[in-house]
């Protein structure tokens, strides 16, 4: 494997994950500079030397209700 995909959120509770995509691997910390070096400490964990990936894709993801606000917001309007 060449290289990996690997998706970062915010956590409910504090601070980010990232999970990567297809392959159970899954870190967290407090920033996202900080999670950027343990995804490297994850892989080096999840594969041995020779087959850790060279290339890791990191897409930042984040759920946002704007619908649900948008509907109250008319309610309350409206």
């Amino acid at each position: 494997m060449t290289e990996i995909h690997c998706v970062f959120e915010e956590s409910p509770e504090r601070g980010f994950i990232i999970c990567a995509v297809e392959m159970a691997i899954f870190t967290e910390e407090d920033d996202t500079q900080d999670l950027r070096w343990r995804v490297g400490d994850a892989l080096h964990c999840h594969f041995d030397g020779a087959n850790t990936p060279r290339l890791t894709h990191s897409h930042f993801t984040r759920d946002e209700p704007i619908a649900a606000v948008k509907r109250l917001i008319d309610k309350w309007l409206g």
